[in-house]
């Protein structure tokens, strides 16, 4: 993802607006702590789903961010309704119960889908919810390429149009949360 990235934000990276940067979690922790304020942070799934507890990652968020300055997350949505059917998420269910995340256990590693609400207490102090949205609720896997900006059918035009309003922002198999620095 670091590659894809550095890839397509060339110019805004050689301008120092966009800084690429992968490291170790307890070095990135550390070494976050030190770097300069910045206006955004934005984290993937990818990440947030190796991590078990949040807080001192979105801490350290909150320390590397300006007042005001904007975090945005993805996640894999736990209940993303394709899922449900599956043993594997069954099986998680059960050993998840009454926790804030769905684990999901791995041969080569464990992962945690986190409901919105528990990234949203995970969050304070540090951080106020801006606002949510989905995807993937209606798409059903692409067999190509596709832009979201040019949906081809029905089902792509309405989530392109609606992923923000109730139903569809819980419902898609990511959810995207952005976050404000509180004071």
């Amino acid at each position: 993802m670091v590659e894809q990235l550095r890839r397509k934000c060339e110019d805004p990276i050689a301008e120092q607006r966009v800084v690429a940067w992968t490291a170790e979690y307890l070095e990135f922790l550390v070494t976050l702590r030190r770097q300069g304020p910045s206006e955004a942070v934005v984290s993937s799934f990818a990440v947030l789903a190796l991590i078990e507890d949040l807080r001192p990652l979105l801490a350290a968020f909150a320390t590397h961010l300006a007042p005001g300055g904007h975090l945005i997350v993805s996640v894999l949505n736990p209940l993303f309704c394709k899922h449900l059917p599956r043993r594997w998420w069954w099986d998680a269910y059960l050993r998840s119960f009454r926790k804030d995340c769905l684990h999901v256990q791995a041969v080569d590693m464990d992962t945690y889908r986190r409901f919105a609400w528990s990234i949203k207490r995970a969050a304070e102090p540090h951080f106020r919810p801006a606002s949510q949205a989905s995807v993937g609720a209606l798409v059903r896997r692409s067999t190509g390429r596709r832009e979201w900006e040019h949906p081809d059918s029905l089902p792509e035009r309405l989530e392109a149009r609606c992923w923000k309003a109730f139903p569809l922002h819980s419902l898609g198999q990511f959810i995207f949360l952005s976050f404000r620095r509180t004071a």
